[in-house]
C-alpha cells in the first residue's frame, strides 16, 4: 500500500485527540518538547544578536568574525548538537528538531509577509501543556 502525500489529497483534516501516557512516555515527550524549545529559541538568540551587529555603519573586523560564527552556530542540527551534548540523547526525535527550525523558518517568513504577525520570540518553559512536533513514521507494508 503506497501512501499519498497530504497535498495529493482533495482535502485536508486533522484530528485531536487526547493521550494518557505513562511516566517513561512522558519523560520522552518532555525531553522532544524541551529540545525542540531549545533549537528554536537558539535560532531567536542567533538573530537577535546578529541583527543588533548588522546596525553597524563601518566595518569591524570582530564583528565580522562573531555573525560568522553565530551563523554557523545554527547552520546545520549537527553544529547545535556540538553545542548541546544532550541533544544527542536517543530518546529524541530527530524530526522534533527540524521541525523547530523549519518553525523558526516559517514565522520569518510569516512576519515577512503579514507584518503585524510579530518578529519571532522565545518560547517560554511555563508552558502547561509539554508538545513538540514530528512527522508521521510509517512503516512500508509489501
Amino acid at each position: 500500500m503506497e501512501h499519498k502525500k497530504m497535498a495529493e489529497y482533495a482535502y485536508h483534516y486533522g484530528l485531536k485527540v487526547r493521550i494518557y501516557p505513562s511516566q517513561q512516555q512522558k519523560e520522552m515527550i518532555r525531553r522532544n518538547a524541551d529540545a525542540a524549545r531549545c533549537v528554536y529559541n537558539e535560532h531567536v538568540a542567533v538573530n537577535k544578536e546578529i541583527a543588533r551587529f548588522g546596525r553597524r555603519s563601518i566595518y569591524i573586523d570582530f564583528i565580522e568574525k562573531r555573525i560568522e560564527a553565530l551563523r554557523e552556530r545554527i547552520r546545520t542540527v549537527t553544529a547545535l548538537k556540538d553545542r548541546y551534548p544532550w541533544l544527542r540523547h536517543p530518546d529524541i526525535d530527530a524530526q522534533s528538531i527540524a521541525n523547530a527550525r523549519q518553525n523558526y523558518q516559517h514565522a520569518w517568513k510569516q512576519f515577512r509577509a503579514v507584518h503585524h504577525a510579530g518578529v519571532p520570540n522565545f518560547h517560554q518553559e511555563k508552558r502547561t501543556v509539554e508538545s513538540y512536533q514530528t512527522n508521521p513514521h510509517y512503516s512500508k507494508v509489501r
